[in-house]
């Protein structure tokens, strides 16, 4: 069950469910409103369109389908965050509009978050350098080791983990995409 709280900004009501219990997951979505969910998918299915199709199939072919479109997601919402961590960085006068030296810096931050980056030591073949740049590097943690070959970048990175329903929500939170509160214990089932 979930509950979508259409109104901007904070207007004084927490709902609750129907026997007076606190939601597993509260969501604020980047439109203002709020989601109040009883299990990770829920909440997804109000911020992921087709979210809630996938569980029509047989539930292997639905565990799958939701990966896709959560990955999916986590691609475009990747490359708004990177955006967003340049745009910051402008105003902070880390990086210069035209500046030819920040051109590389960017052309790396902006690449296809569907590929997996590797930095490596040119003096130090096959040994991984962490990520030591004026702006965080945002990627998909999917793309990279343990689901993927491509050792995990380190340093200064934002992941966004679409692995699990919530995996995912916590890592949109982290990446600061959405507001996410979670008490998993109040989950219906949880002991």
């Amino acid at each position: 069950m979930k509950f979508h709280n259409f109104h901007r900004g904070c207007c004084g009501y927490n709902p609750t469910r129907s026997d007076g219990s606190e939601w597993a997951h509260v969501v604020s979505l980047p439109d203002g409103s709020s989601v109040y969910a009883d299990t990770a998918e829920e909440a997804l299915e109000e911020i992921i369109e087709g979210y809630a199709g996938p569980r029509e199939l047989p539930q292997a072919q639905a565990a799958a389908a939701a990966l896709r479109l959560r990955t999916r997601h986590a691609e475009q919402v990747a490359l708004e965050v990177q955006e967003a961590a340049i745009a910051a960085a402008r105003r902070g006068g880390v990086l210069r509009p035209d500046d030819v030296d920040d051109e590389g810096l960017l052309s790396i931050l902006r690449l296809p978050k569907t590929s997996p980056l590797s930095l490596s030591d040119p003096d130090r073949p096959g040994e991984p350098l962490p990520w030591q740049a004026p702006v965080p590097l945002v990627l998909v943690a999917t793309a990279y080791a343990p689901h993927d070959p491509t050792p995990a970048v380190t340093g200064d990175v934002v992941w966004l983990d679409p692995s699990s329903a919530q995996s995912y929500l916590a890592s949109l939170g982290a990446a600061r995409y959405v507001d996410y509160w979670t008490d998993p214990s109040t989950e219906p089932g949880a002991s």
